[in-house]
């Protein structure tokens, strides 16, 4: 059955409901009071607002998962039970350690770049962008950018666009989850010292459009992206409410050029339905229920090769990171191997934490809270796949 649309016209907060097997969750729906970006000639639904069913990593531990499946029994069979073609260990490699942010909040997704490591970490709502200048093992923080409303997401990808250098990342705070998932795509420039509100970023909205078709998915919970190795090529992974996932492939450029349009606008947001965005799309595929590809039943971030491999990390606090491949193009691909990393440091605080493909090598990030190194990256060879 699908859920009933919700579309915020006023600036009050509105209470709604849904019942997940015999318990009523009631969900704060956010009105956007700066952009409207739920369009009624589209006959959609906000990009947020409904909440659905929960999944691990909805939540701080796996005990507090374990105690949410005992008491629905039936979100079971939406678990991660696909298996790769195969399964290997591979021993990672402490890359680096970061030093000084001044926030503990953990880190979502780091870009190791040439000078500098970006590390973005969520505070409530909001994100934190900051810059930490690489000495040898060590990174250190240098300073820091505010990103208001942008939520909870894995997304954190450079490139460079008119000599111009950007980032993707998520942004626009889903308010019906705890963790505040980011349910849209969009592109900053770091600035120093700076703050931004979501709202005013060219960005893509209505991401569950997103696709050749433009057909809907359903209501979004949270979205991420990632970018190839060469920059020319980009997909949009978005889950709705009921956990299935839409992995869409788009020319990157184009995307851009449709965000160029929006600089200079008070609207920011271009909706995944126009034509512009869907004739970008050169391939999409879903998955639901217990074919999801989500390592450890967790997505902690997400990469793309120039070969259109895609690569999935998973893992919360106690479990090993585990880094899934598939394998293919378009709309055809397969699960081939799913590594898991081991390292004597990885003990039972230790949560896996973005994701980045640079040289031989497939770098990920670490988040412990009760280690004196509370944010560190590692790696393993590509070769290991």
């Amino acid at each position: 059955m699908k859920l009933k649309q919700f579309v915020c016209k006023a600036a009050s907060i509105a209470m709604c409901a849904m019942i997940i097997g015999t318990t009523v969750v009631s969900v704060n729906v956010k009105a956007d009071m700066k952009a409207t970006e739920s369009t009624v000639a589209l006959d959609t639904h906000d990009d947020d607002g409904v909440a659905g069913i929960l999944e691990q990593d909805d939540f701080d531990t796996l005990e507090e998962y374990q105690k949410y499946l005992e008491t629905h029994p039936k979100v079971q069979t939406r678990q991660s039970r696909v298996s790769a073609n195969k399964n290997v260990k591979a021993a990672a490699t402490l890359r680096y350690k970061i030093k000084g942010l001044t926030n503990t909040a953990a880190i979502q997704k780091t870009y190791i770049g040439s000078t500098y490591i970006y590390v973005i970490q969520r505070i409530g709502s909001d994100s934190r962008l900051s810059r930490c200048l690489i000495n040898g093992s060590t990174a250190t923080y240098q300073d820091h950018m505010t990103l208001k409303n942008f939520g909870h997401g894995q997304t954190l990808e450079w490139f460079e666009h008119n000599s111009k250098a950007y980032f993707w990342v998520t942004c626009k705070a889903n308010e019906a989850y705890k963790f505040k998932w980011g349910t849209q795509i969009g592109r900053i420039q770091y600035k120093a010292k700076g703050s931004v509100d979501y709202t005013e970023i060219p960005r893509f909205s209505h991401m569950s459009y997103a696709n050749k078709s433009g057909t809907s998915i359903g209501e979004v919970k949270r979205v991420d992206a990632a970018l190839s190795s060469d920059r020319k090529k980009v997909f949009f992974w978005v889950m709705d409410n009921t956990g299935e996932i839409q992995y869409s492939f788009y020319n990157a450029e184009k995307l851009n050029a449709e965000l160029d349009k929006k600089e200079s606008e008070e609207s920011k947001f271009v909706p995944c339905t126009s034509s512009a965005v869907k004739s970008a799309c050169y391939g999409s595929f879903r998955q639901s229920g217990s074919n999801r590809v989500l390592p450890n039943d967790s997505c902690q971030g997400l990469e793309f090769s120039d070969g259109d491999s895609i690569y999935i990390i998973g893992g919360a606090a106690g479990q090993k990171p585990g880094i899934a491949k598939l394998t293919g193009s378009g709309s055809s691909y397969k699960y081939s191997c799913l590594v898991t990393a081991t390292h004597n440091n990885f003990g039972g605080n230790a949560e896996s934490e973005g994701i980045q493909l640079k040289g031989d090598y497939v770098y990920f990030g670490i988040s412990d809270k009760q280690s004196s190194d509370k944010a560190c990256i590692y790696s393993i060879p590509k070769s290991a796949f």
